[in-house]
């Protein structure tokens, strides 16, 4: 995200976040809760969401929601697409280590959109 940003990483936590709260950029995990053995997505069982539709209400301002992953894209399709017609959705690629088969480069091609979002809204051209 830092280099998407072009920023240098700070590495703590805390200052990762000021970051962050400056870009207009808040992380937010579709899912609350789930079992899993490891870390692969296709090991998640008995998922429970977060309730991003209130999160939406309550900020209203939010103008994209960019997920990490296939896997995401479809919990947040299955569970909340619908009521989300007014914010500009978009997958990018997992930054996960079982999306290897994608290079670095090609991953931050992608999420540059991020970016490209941001500066358009800053230039007026998102409503």
């Amino acid at each position: 995200m830092f280099k998407v940003l072009r920023k240098k990483d700070p590495k703590e936590y805390k200052q990762r976040i000021k970051i962050l709260e400056k870009n207009h950029i808040g992380l937010w995990d579709v899912i609350y809760s789930c079992t899993r053995k490891g870390s692969a997505d296709t090991k998640i069982q008995k998922p429970k969401f977060n309730n991003i539709t209130q999160l939406l209400k309550e900020y209203s301002g939010i103008k994209a929601i960019f997920l990490n992953g296939r896997k995401a894209e479809k919990f947040f399709v299955s569970k909340f697409q619908e009521n989300n017609q007014n914010v500009h959705i978009e997958q990018l690629p997992s930054t996960g280590p079982a999306n290897a088969g994608q290079t670095p480069a090609y991953k931050y091609l992608k999420w540059k959109r991020i970016s490209e979002f941001l500066t358009r809204k800053t230039q007026g051209g998102v409503r």
